[in-house]
């Protein structure tokens, strides 16, 4: 089993952290179903405990793409048999009436003060309520995992088949304060084959929305700045290239009745990929969230994107000197 060590540097030197108190086991379904962004950037939950055919899953959302995410929780490491699992979970969920769906989901929405329908129309996935066959990826959440789960994953991605692993210690530092520790594991998964469009399908999508010089300008950013765009149904997600599994922000190729363009941005994404602070990239391209935008406001996002991408040539060269 893998292990993880943290050393707190100070001016004295680097000093081992010991493993906090935290009952993280107990409490890691509480925090994940709070704080959906301990997994991934731009998850809603959408159930919690919902009984399948296969059993009972942990929890349920839907990503910024409009895909469906099954989460399975385990006390101690994620197994190899946990794969099995959420794969059973996944087939339930990708493939259950809508009606069924949305009514097992209805008591947990209405609770949150939303409905399904609602959540699936603001990601632009409204055809999930006409479709018995949907997208749907996994993260398996544990205190530890198998070694041999690295293998399995880049395995089953070569298959279209998106699992994530995510392992979480607790370490404490001097004067009493814990910190929580995230060991992520995933695979580039492809979008699927039936799902698969070009950069230029999406474009057109944009022109015919009467937003492709706004789209086709992000676009145009981005590759200078070297992010991979990665295409679905109705948006592109840009990545860094060297993982084109996590968003750092999506763009979509439609538009609201004022016709403003619809952009989600994920600050935190940046922050792993490159040598900056969440709070730095927030207060260029916005805080975690879905932005609206007219021309004004996509003009100031791509000059704001080429000031971050300043920041981070800067942060580089300094930590080369």
């Amino acid at each position: 089993m893998q292990q993880i060590a943290l050393w707190e540097v100070t001016d004295d030197g680097p000093t081992k952290l010991t493993r906090g108190g935290i009952d993280l086991e107990r409490h890691l379904e509480d925090w994940i179903e709070r704080d959906p962004g301990l997994l991934q950037t731009g998850l809603t939950i959408l159930g919690r405990q919902v009984s399948v055919d296969a059993g009972t899953l942990d929890l349920l959302a839907l990503d910024p793409q409009g895909r469906w995410v099954v989460i399975e929780i385990k006390r101690g490491a994620v197994r190899r048999e946990t794969v099995a699992q959420a794969l059973d979970y996944a087939a339930c969920i990708a493939t259950m009436p809508y009606h069924e769906l949305s009514q097992r989901l209805g008591d947990y929405l209405r609770q949150h003060d939303t409905s399904l329908e609602a959540l699936l129309e603001d990601r632009a996935a409204e055809e999930d309520a006409d479709s018995d066959e949907r997208d749907v990826t996994m993260y398996l959440v544990g205190t530890g995992k198998d070694p041999s789960l690295d293998r399995m994953v880049e395995y089953l991605s070569a298959f279209e088949v998106p699992i994530n692993v995510v392992s979480y210690d607790v370490f404490q530092i001097e004067g009493g304060q814990q910190v929580l520790v995230r060991e992520l594991t995933e695979a580039e998964a492809k979008p699927p084959s039936r799902a698969k469009v070009s950069l230029e399908q999406i474009s057109r999508m944009a022109d015919r929305a009467g937003i492709g010089e706004r789209f086709r300008k992000i676009l145009e950013s981005a590759q200078r700045h070297d992010l991979f765009p990665r295409p679905y149904k109705q948006s592109i997600m840009y990545t860094p290239p060297s993982n084109r599994a996590r968003m750092l922000f999506t763009v979509w190729a439609w538009t609201r009745a004022d016709g403003s363009l619809r952009l989600y941005v994920g600050p935190e994404a940046f922050a792993e990929f490159y040598p900056v602070t969440a709070e730095q990239v927030a207060s260029l391209v916005g805080p975690d969230g879905l932005y609206w935008m007219g021309d004004s406001d996509v003009h100031e996002f791509v000059a704001n994107l080429d000031r971050l991408f300043e920041l981070i040539e800067q942060e580089k060269a300094k930590s080369e000197e």
